[in-house]
Protein backbone atom coordinates (compact mmCIF):
# COMPACT_ATOMS: atom_id res chain seq x y z
CA UNK A 1 0.00 0.00 0.00
CA UNK A 2 1.50 3.53 -1.17
CA UNK A 3 -0.23 5.47 1.45
CA UNK A 4 -3.80 6.36 3.29
CA UNK A 5 -5.04 8.03 0.49
CA UNK A 6 -4.94 4.86 -1.82
CA UNK A 7 -7.14 3.49 0.39
CA UNK A 8 -10.02 6.16 1.06
CA UNK A 9 -8.80 7.67 3.98
CA UNK A 10 -9.40 11.62 4.10
CA UNK A 11 -5.36 13.07 5.33
CA UNK A 12 -5.15 15.72 8.13
CA UNK A 13 -1.19 16.54 8.33
CA UNK A 14 0.14 18.77 11.19
CA UNK A 15 4.24 19.12 10.74
CA UNK A 16 7.17 20.11 13.32
CA UNK A 17 4.45 22.31 15.83
CA UNK A 18 1.23 20.77 17.88
CA UNK A 19 -0.48 24.02 17.58
CA UNK A 20 -3.64 23.75 19.61
CA UNK A 21 -5.47 26.34 17.62
CA UNK A 22 -4.67 24.40 14.20
CA UNK A 23 -5.44 20.82 15.62
CA UNK A 24 -9.05 22.29 17.30
CA UNK A 25 -10.06 23.47 13.44
CA UNK A 26 -8.61 20.32 11.67
CA UNK A 27 -10.67 18.09 14.92
CA UNK A 28 -13.99 20.21 14.33
CA UNK A 29 -13.60 19.78 10.71
CA UNK A 30 -13.64 15.96 10.90
CA UNK A 31 -16.18 16.13 12.86
CA UNK A 32 -18.91 18.14 11.20
CA UNK A 33 -17.95 16.36 7.62
CA UNK A 34 -17.54 12.66 8.44
CA UNK A 35 -15.84 10.70 6.41
CA UNK A 36 -15.88 6.81 7.19
CA UNK A 37 -11.38 6.80 7.22
CA UNK A 38 -9.59 9.66 8.66
CA UNK A 39 -6.12 9.10 9.04
CA UNK A 40 -3.65 12.00 11.68
CA UNK A 41 -0.61 12.36 10.13
CA UNK A 42 1.20 13.96 13.23
CA UNK A 43 4.96 14.26 11.31
CA UNK A 44 8.49 15.37 13.49
CA UNK A 45 6.41 17.37 16.11
CA UNK A 46 8.72 18.59 18.18
CA UNK A 47 6.95 22.05 19.75
CA UNK A 48 3.75 22.50 21.11
CA UNK A 49 1.39 24.98 22.85
CA UNK A 50 -0.32 22.25 24.34
CA UNK A 51 -1.64 22.87 28.07
CA UNK A 52 -3.90 21.00 30.16
CA UNK A 53 -6.31 23.35 29.12
CA UNK A 54 -5.83 22.54 25.38
CA UNK A 55 -6.34 18.58 25.94
CA UNK A 56 -9.87 19.75 28.28
CA UNK A 57 -11.24 22.09 25.64
CA UNK A 58 -10.43 19.19 22.84
CA UNK A 59 -11.96 16.63 25.20
CA UNK A 60 -14.80 18.41 25.20
CA UNK A 61 -14.98 18.99 21.70
CA UNK A 62 -15.07 15.42 21.08
CA UNK A 63 -17.12 14.69 23.57
CA UNK A 64 -19.98 17.02 22.02
CA UNK A 65 -19.79 16.18 19.01
CA UNK A 66 -18.93 11.93 19.85
CA UNK A 67 -22.20 11.32 17.38
CA UNK A 68 -20.26 12.70 14.53
CA UNK A 69 -17.28 10.54 14.75
CA UNK A 70 -16.26 8.78 11.87
CA UNK A 71 -17.91 5.39 12.28
CA UNK A 72 -15.00 3.71 10.13
CA UNK A 73 -11.19 3.87 10.94
CA UNK A 74 -9.27 6.69 12.24
CA UNK A 75 -5.80 6.50 12.62
CA UNK A 76 -3.72 8.65 14.39
CA UNK A 77 0.28 8.34 13.46
CA UNK A 78 2.58 10.17 15.85
CA UNK A 79 6.26 9.41 15.45
CA UNK A 80 7.61 11.71 17.98
CA UNK A 81 8.05 11.14 21.74
CA UNK A 82 5.83 14.62 21.91
CA UNK A 83 3.21 13.92 19.61
CA UNK A 84 2.88 9.41 20.83
CA UNK A 85 2.58 11.61 24.20
CA UNK A 86 0.07 13.84 23.62
CA UNK A 87 -1.99 11.68 21.55
CA UNK A 88 -2.20 9.00 24.29
CA UNK A 89 -2.63 11.04 27.11
CA UNK A 90 -5.36 13.02 24.97
CA UNK A 91 -7.40 9.53 23.73
CA UNK A 92 -6.70 8.15 27.59
CA UNK A 93 -8.48 11.09 28.87
CA UNK A 94 -11.43 10.89 26.39
CA UNK A 95 -12.03 6.90 27.24
CA UNK A 96 -12.14 7.45 31.05
CA UNK A 97 -14.46 10.29 30.08
CA UNK A 98 -16.78 7.44 28.40
CA UNK A 99 -15.78 7.97 24.92
CA UNK A 100 -15.87 4.88 22.45
CA UNK A 101 -15.30 6.24 19.38
CA UNK A 102 -12.90 4.02 17.51
CA UNK A 103 -8.92 5.08 16.90
CA UNK A 104 -5.69 3.34 15.95
CA UNK A 105 -2.37 5.05 17.35
CA UNK A 106 0.93 4.42 16.10
CA UNK A 107 4.50 5.83 16.28
CA UNK A 108 5.06 4.56 12.57
CA UNK A 109 3.54 5.10 9.10
CA UNK A 110 4.80 1.95 8.17
CA UNK A 111 3.02 0.08 11.19
CA UNK A 112 0.14 1.95 10.79
CA UNK A 113 -0.25 1.05 6.64
CA UNK A 114 0.70 -2.56 7.86
CA UNK A 115 -2.64 -2.46 10.51
CA UNK A 116 -4.41 -1.37 7.62
CA UNK A 117 -3.63 -4.02 5.40
CA UNK A 118 -4.43 -6.84 7.77
CA UNK A 119 -7.71 -5.02 8.66
CA UNK A 120 -8.20 -4.75 5.15
CA UNK A 121 -7.53 -8.87 4.75
CA UNK A 122 -9.53 -9.61 7.82
CA UNK A 123 -12.58 -7.74 6.60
Amino acid sequence: MAGPENSGFVVFTINDELNFDDVFLKVRQMLLNPKDKVWWDLSGITRTDFTATSVYILNNLVKNYQDFWPKGRVVIVADTDLSYLISKTTLSLLRLDGFRGQVQLFSSREAALRWIELADLLR
